[in-house]
């Protein structure tokens, strides 16, 4: 947490405390549906299970794409869901094309926490499993703030988990806010 900005990070918990979390009415799943239907729309290929080895670019502008089937696909835009020190440093082809300005901006760029998304069903309903709250932090050791404390500050070792349970986040899966005082939020 030494590379947070206090003033943003305040800010954040402060409402998170203060308002609670929010829950979307739409997840993941239905905004790349959605974003899936506009590419289309306008002309636009997705394709699945397939990996771009090389971004292809010809005097400073993208020309295409090359899967990992060997396939080449003519485009002048391409969108990278991988984080711009692996576009610069692997995948733009030929390397010659790769300003020497992009180079030191993304590898002068530190890393910060990644994580992951687990969808999980229940084959209760969360009472029975004893879920009254939508919102749980897991961790491996609370017992001394300090060792909690650095668990924040530790980009490698992080052994927290955030977890939500939408059926009581949601009720019946519509959009709503979580209200203050009804229980703890989840994400981090």
């Amino acid at each position: 947490m030494s590379r947070t900005s206090f003033t943003i990070w305040a800010a954040m918990f402060y409402k998170y405390i203060s308002m609670g979390g929010y829950i979307l009415r739409y997840r993941s799943h239905e905004m790349a549906t959605a974003l899936e239907a506009k590419i289309r729309d306008a002309g636009g290929r997705i394709a699945f299970n397939t990996r771009v080895d090389k971004i292809i670019v010809k005097g400073g502008a993208v020309a295409g794409v090359e899967t990992s089937h060997g396939e080449r696909i003519a485009t002048e835009h391409v969108i990278a869901n991988v984080s711009p020190t692996v576009v610069y440093n692997r995948l733009i082809y030929p390397r010659e094309e790769v300003p020497p300005v992009a180079y030191q901006n993304v590898n002068a760029r530190k890393h910060g926490l990644s994580g992951f998304v687990v969808f999980l069903g229940l084959n209760q309903p969360p009472e029975k499993l004893g879920l009254k709250d939508y919102g749980y932090f897991v961790y491996d050791n609370t017992a001394n703030p300090d060792i909690l404390n650095q668990k924040f500050s530790d980009l490698y070792g992080n052994r927290i988990q955030a977890a939500i349970c939408l059926n009581n986040a949601t009720g019946s899966q519509t959009a709503q806010a979580h209200q203050p005082g009804a229980g703890a939020a989840g994400g981090i």
